[in-house]
């Protein structure tokens, strides 16, 4: 490699760190560490699952909404697919049952327990998802 073209590469790498490190610092919104009201330990998880309500769009891009007016119910011991094309909502939907991000508006209720009130790690070790 040529001294101006391995300059050009540092250069390059220097401009992506920015990005890197930024994303880094970030605080996030969602803490797997903090304590939740409800404790999914005290009892076992049946598996019923609903999505009341949801309009979400990604933090990143808040102008492309993702989910508007999203509702499912899903009963415990039923097998689901996701299915559709790019950008139709699959991943996304496993996101918020993960609780990667919480939904702008509406909620998702697991063993009508809202997410967002139980443990997350509880909840995150007690739901298997095929990709």
């Amino acid at each position: 490699m040529t001294l101006p073209k391995a300059l050009s590469s540092v250069a390059s790498a220097v401009g992506a760190s920015e990005f890197i490190f930024k994303v880094i610092n970030q605080n996030p919104v969602i803490l797997a560490t903090e304590s939740s009201p409800v404790a999914l330990t005290e009892k076992p998880i049946v598996g019923q699952v609903i999505f009341d309500d949801i309009t979400f769009t990604y933090p990143s891009r808040p102008d492309v909404p993702i989910l508007t007016g999203f509702s499912l119910r899903i009963e415990a011991g039923m097998t689901v697919a996701f299915v559709g094309g790019s950008g139709s909502g699959k991943s996304t939907t496993i996101g918020l049952l993960q609780r990667f991000y919480d939904p702008q508006f509406g909620k998702v209720l697991l063993d009508g327990n809202n997410l967002k009130q139980m443990d997350i790690r509880t909840v995150r070790t007690n739901i298997g998802v095929v990709g």
